[in-house]
């Protein structure tokens, strides 16, 4: 599947809208929150890419992202000259991609989720991590500087768009930012959901299955502002299905 973003042309709202249509094609869904399509596993191929083009300010500035069904994970980027990078975790998934010299998670992206909080979310700062993007090669040698700005370059397109994907708060925070020049950045509350997604979504799973609302890591969850199933309902934009996970009907 693909799918084009220009950053300062499209709304972002059609944007997500178009996103998320594509994430909740499972037809599954607790409370209308639709699940993902159940997940194959780091080392497998997803059930299907999104292919996501970001255009920056011109059609020369852009890069693809190379998205996973089911679990919203952008695995690696395709730069204007068509070379393929992937964090290096995934670099098998992509064949002839290029690993990078960052790891997939928050903590070597930009130093923790909580530093999420500290990134805009604007179409102008996302159209100049695009441009970084769309030219971007690996230097011939360790630079700190070039290194960090591909972080926070990744890691604010994952807020835009993974996360956006995932919570509806951060989707209301990034879409405001984008369209309407709201404000743009979340807040450090938002970026404790990010850390629980998982457990939360198996929390509303095991919920529907048993109508008991039992979440592992549960003061991580409440930290969130998740104290019950209807909270976890509100914070969801779509529901994480764990590797192996049996529904009543599927266990019969």
């Amino acid at each position: 599947m693909k799918l084009t973003y220009q950053v300062t042309k499209t709304k972002n709202m059609k944007f997500q809208q178009s996103l998320y249509r594509m994430l909740a094609s499972s037809g599954r869904e607790v409370e209308n929150v639709p699940e993902l399509a159940p997940q194959t596993g780091d080392k497998k191929q997803p059930p299907l890419w999104i292919l996501i083009t970001i255009e920056g300010k011109t059609p020369k500035e852009a890069v693809v992202l190379a998205v996973r069904t089911d679990n919203v994970y952008i695995v690696g980027f395709k730069n204007a000259a068509g070379v393929w990078y992937a964090f290096p975790k995934y670099k098998d998934l992509i064949k002839g991609s290029t690993p990078l010299p960052k790891a997939q998670d928050y903590g070597s992206l930009v130093g923790g989720h909580e530093k999420l909080k500290d990134l805009d979310s604007d179409s102008d700062a996302v159209a100049q991590d695009v441009r970084f993007l769309s030219t971007f090669t690996p230097p011939p040698r360790p630079n700190p500087t070039y290194e960090a700005t591909l972080g926070t370059s990744l890691a604010r397109l994952c807020l835009v768009v993974a996360e956006a994907a995932r919570f509806n708060t951060i989707n209301a925070t990034v879409v405001a930012a984008m369209d309407e020049k709201g404000p743009s950045r979340i807040t450090l509350q938002q970026t404790k959901l990010i850390v629980v997604w998982g457990v939360t979504s198996k929390a509303l799973l095991d919920w529907k299955k048993e109508q008991v609302w039992q979440p592992e890591r549960k003061a991580d969850v409440e930290k969130a502002g998740i104290h019950g199933a209807q909270d976890a309902v509100s914070a969801l934009k779509v529901i994480l299905m764990p590797i192996g996970y049996k529904r009543e009907a599927e266990e019969d």
